[in-house]
Protein backbone atom coordinates (compact mmCIF):
# COMPACT_ATOMS: atom_id res chain seq x y z
CA UNK A 1 0.00 0.00 0.00
CA UNK A 2 1.05 3.50 -0.47
CA UNK A 3 0.14 6.22 1.60
CA UNK A 4 0.21 9.89 -0.27
CA UNK A 5 0.88 12.69 1.39
CA UNK A 6 -1.11 14.95 -1.34
CA UNK A 7 -0.22 18.90 -1.76
CA UNK A 8 -3.01 21.19 -3.23
CA UNK A 9 -2.77 21.28 -6.94
CA UNK A 10 -2.06 25.09 -7.55
CA UNK A 11 0.66 24.62 -4.60
CA UNK A 12 2.09 21.77 -7.03
CA UNK A 13 1.82 23.60 -10.08
CA UNK A 14 3.58 26.72 -8.55
CA UNK A 15 6.58 24.61 -6.94
CA UNK A 16 6.88 22.60 -10.84
CA UNK A 17 7.06 26.09 -12.08
CA UNK A 18 9.43 27.59 -9.97
CA UNK A 19 11.39 24.38 -9.93
CA UNK A 20 11.91 24.79 -13.61
CA UNK A 21 13.32 28.41 -13.35
CA UNK A 22 15.67 27.16 -10.42
CA UNK A 23 16.84 24.05 -12.58
CA UNK A 24 17.76 26.75 -15.44
CA UNK A 25 19.70 28.68 -13.23
CA UNK A 26 21.43 25.56 -11.86
CA UNK A 27 22.83 24.57 -14.89
CA UNK A 28 23.88 27.81 -15.70
CA UNK A 29 25.95 27.34 -12.67
CA UNK A 30 27.41 23.98 -13.45
CA UNK A 31 28.28 25.45 -17.05
CA UNK A 32 30.32 28.46 -15.33
CA UNK A 33 31.96 27.15 -12.15
CA UNK A 34 32.17 22.60 -13.30
CA UNK A 35 31.34 21.96 -9.69
CA UNK A 36 31.52 18.55 -7.84
CA UNK A 37 28.62 16.67 -6.38
CA UNK A 38 28.89 13.77 -4.12
CA UNK A 39 25.56 11.60 -3.94
CA UNK A 40 23.93 8.24 -3.21
CA UNK A 41 21.56 5.60 -4.28
CA UNK A 42 20.07 2.49 -2.64
CA UNK A 43 19.24 -0.82 -4.24
CA UNK A 44 17.16 -2.14 -2.37
CA UNK A 45 16.18 -5.65 -3.11
CA UNK A 46 12.89 -7.93 -1.56
CA UNK A 47 13.51 -11.75 -1.33
CA UNK A 48 11.88 -12.15 -4.70
CA UNK A 49 14.63 -10.33 -6.28
CA UNK A 50 12.89 -7.48 -7.40
CA UNK A 51 14.50 -4.53 -7.32
CA UNK A 52 12.39 -0.99 -5.59
CA UNK A 53 12.55 2.00 -7.88
CA UNK A 54 10.72 5.37 -7.70
CA UNK A 55 9.11 7.98 -10.12
CA UNK A 56 9.94 11.31 -9.51
CA UNK A 57 7.74 13.90 -10.02
CA UNK A 58 9.77 16.57 -11.24
CA UNK A 59 12.25 16.93 -14.13
CA UNK A 60 12.16 14.18 -16.24
CA UNK A 61 9.47 12.27 -14.44
CA UNK A 62 11.09 8.77 -15.05
CA UNK A 63 11.79 5.30 -12.66
CA UNK A 64 14.49 5.85 -10.27
CA UNK A 65 16.78 4.23 -7.88
CA UNK A 66 16.42 6.06 -4.75
CA UNK A 67 18.82 8.73 -3.31
CA UNK A 68 20.44 12.34 -3.43
CA UNK A 69 22.60 14.35 -1.79
CA UNK A 70 25.16 13.60 0.87
CA UNK A 71 24.60 15.85 3.94
CA UNK A 72 27.79 17.55 5.58
CA UNK A 73 29.72 15.29 7.88
CA UNK A 74 27.48 12.51 6.91
CA UNK A 75 28.86 9.30 5.92
CA UNK A 76 27.99 7.50 2.82
CA UNK A 77 25.85 4.52 4.53
CA UNK A 78 24.28 6.87 6.54
CA UNK A 79 23.00 9.16 3.90
CA UNK A 80 21.87 6.25 1.80
CA UNK A 81 19.55 4.54 4.47
CA UNK A 82 18.70 8.49 4.92
CA UNK A 83 17.61 9.05 1.92
CA UNK A 84 15.55 6.01 1.26
CA UNK A 85 13.58 7.11 4.62
CA UNK A 86 13.05 10.07 3.50
CA UNK A 87 11.82 9.14 -0.21
CA UNK A 88 9.48 5.99 0.56
CA UNK A 89 9.59 5.57 4.35
CA UNK A 90 11.75 2.75 4.64
CA UNK A 91 13.76 1.83 7.26
CA UNK A 92 16.85 -0.45 6.83
CA UNK A 93 19.56 -1.41 9.43
CA UNK A 94 22.22 -2.07 7.11
CA UNK A 95 23.56 -1.36 3.45
CA UNK A 96 26.67 -2.71 2.00
CA UNK A 97 28.80 -0.31 -0.88
CA UNK A 98 28.65 -2.00 -4.21
CA UNK A 99 30.19 0.63 -6.37
CA UNK A 100 30.87 4.15 -7.21
CA UNK A 101 30.18 5.81 -10.56
CA UNK A 102 31.68 9.35 -12.19
CA UNK A 103 30.43 11.31 -15.18
CA UNK A 104 30.51 15.13 -16.03
CA UNK A 105 27.42 14.65 -17.93
CA UNK A 106 25.81 18.35 -16.86
CA UNK A 107 28.47 20.22 -16.96
CA UNK A 108 29.51 18.80 -13.36
CA UNK A 109 31.42 16.48 -11.98
CA UNK A 110 29.06 14.25 -10.72
CA UNK A 111 30.02 11.11 -7.90
CA UNK A 112 27.56 8.80 -6.98
CA UNK A 113 28.11 5.90 -4.26
CA UNK A 114 25.80 3.22 -4.61
CA UNK A 115 24.48 0.86 -1.80
CA UNK A 116 22.35 -2.41 -2.02
CA UNK A 117 20.20 -3.28 1.06
CA UNK A 118 17.41 -5.60 1.85
CA UNK A 119 13.85 -5.19 2.88
CA UNK A 120 10.32 -6.68 2.11
CA UNK A 121 8.62 -3.72 2.97
CA UNK A 122 4.94 -3.71 1.34
CA UNK A 123 3.79 -0.66 2.11
CA UNK A 124 5.30 3.00 1.32
CA UNK A 125 4.73 6.89 2.29
CA UNK A 126 5.67 9.24 -0.10
CA UNK A 127 5.44 12.90 -0.58
CA UNK A 128 3.83 13.92 -3.85
CA UNK A 129 6.03 16.74 -4.41
CA UNK A 130 9.09 14.86 -5.27
CA UNK A 131 7.86 11.30 -5.82
CA UNK A 132 5.09 10.07 -7.19
CA UNK A 133 5.10 6.74 -7.78
CA UNK A 134 7.16 3.68 -6.34
CA UNK A 135 7.42 -0.12 -6.74
CA UNK A 136 9.50 -3.46 -6.85
CA UNK A 137 10.44 -4.39 -10.35
CA UNK A 138 11.86 -7.74 -11.41
CA UNK A 139 15.51 -6.84 -13.56
CA UNK A 140 13.90 -8.36 -17.18
CA UNK A 141 10.72 -6.54 -16.43
CA UNK A 142 11.78 -2.50 -15.73
CA UNK A 143 9.43 0.13 -16.24
CA UNK A 144 9.52 2.91 -18.56
CA UNK A 145 10.59 5.98 -18.94
CA UNK A 146 14.10 5.43 -16.91
CA UNK A 147 17.15 7.31 -16.68
CA UNK A 148 20.11 6.54 -18.38
CA UNK A 149 21.97 6.24 -15.16
CA UNK A 150 19.74 3.13 -13.96
CA UNK A 151 20.35 1.51 -16.86
CA UNK A 152 24.06 2.07 -16.27
CA UNK A 153 23.73 0.83 -12.19
CA UNK A 154 22.24 -2.15 -13.69
CA UNK A 155 25.11 -2.85 -16.02
CA UNK A 156 27.54 -1.64 -12.97
CA UNK A 157 25.94 -4.10 -10.45
CA UNK A 158 25.79 -7.34 -13.01
CA UNK A 159 29.12 -6.93 -13.52
CA UNK A 160 29.84 -6.14 -9.62
CA UNK A 161 27.65 -9.74 -8.70
CA UNK A 162 29.59 -11.39 -11.38
CA UNK A 163 32.97 -10.98 -10.30
CA UNK A 164 31.82 -11.70 -6.43
CA UNK A 165 30.36 -14.99 -7.84
CA UNK A 166 33.45 -16.02 -9.60
CA UNK A 167 35.37 -15.32 -6.65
Amino acid sequence: MIVYNRRHPIHRCVRQMLYWVYNQGKKLYWYLWRPETIGVKCMVFNSAGQLLLVRVGYMHKSWVIPGGKVESGESFAEAAKRELYEEVGVAVEAVSPLFTREHTKQYKKDIVHYFKAISDVADFTIDDEKIIDVGWFSLSALPEPRTWRLDEALVQYTTVIKTYESE
